[in-house]
């Protein structure tokens, strides 16, 4: 009754104060809370799982010589390659059109390059680009890493670029991270593997609603 009537709550203000779209991240293990905001118009669009990196592990060896950080005329092959990828949660969600969800797509990467605090690493054949893998640390003291993003040329998929890629990327985090995250789609279970066996451990698992307030 109390996760209920906290929920109302939140939806009044939603309403109140014209909020159009809301996303809800709740644990997966939180079954009644997820229950209770599907009552209220809350979609189910996709669960994660996150894993966690200690950087105490072993020393990841990855010495791809295909592998390079990334420089600003990259980003057109960037923004070609980051558009490949039709399983996100705004893909999944049909109030966002696949243009849209684009648009926005190529805009994160345009703002990759002015961030600072954001390294990106990419993946070349013949001087062509056909992968990329984007990692970030916050300046706090435990100094957490997260990978944000990794893509692979749809022509280039299944021959091992994404595994050096995390690996280019698990090395990073050993030079400049505690600990680190990566999140992927539950659903996504190349990827599950491929972290799985470069030493990633499950950290928790998320459900992600959305909803829409403008019908």
């Amino acid at each position: 009754v109390v996760i209920r009537d906290l929920l109302e709550l939140y939806s009044e203000f939603e309403t109140k104060n014209n909020i159009e779209f809301s996303v809800a991240k709740i644990n997966r293990n939180q079954v009644k809370v997820i229950d209770e905001l599907k009552i209220i118009g809350y979609k189910i669009i996709e669960e994660t799982t996150t894993y966690y990196y200690s950087s105490l592990n072993q020393p990841i060896a990855n010495d791809d010589r295909n592998i390079r950080v990334a420089e600003k005329s990259d980003l057109e092959n960037l923004k070609r390659i980051v558009i490949q990828t039709d399983n996100t949660r705004f893909h999944n969600d049909k109030i966002f059109s696949k243009k849209k969800v684009d648009e926005f797509r190529k805009t994160w990467i345009i703002n990759l390059f002015s961030d600072h605090e954001k390294k990106v690493y990419v993946y070349t054949i013949h001087d062509n680009v056909v992968g990329f893998v984007t990692v970030e640390s916050n300046n706090k003291g435990n100094k957490e890493g997260v990978l944000k993003l990794i893509a692979v040329d749809n022509k280039y998929r299944g021959k091992g670029i994404g595994t050096s890629l995390v690996k280019t990327a698990l090395k990073w985090f050993n030079n400049n991270c505690r600990i680190s995250f990566i999140t992927t789609q539950t659903s996504n279970y190349p990827s599950n593997k491929m972290y799985q066996k470069s030493g990633c451990k499950v950290a928790y698992k998320l459900v992600t609603l959305h909803k829409n307030n403008c019908f």
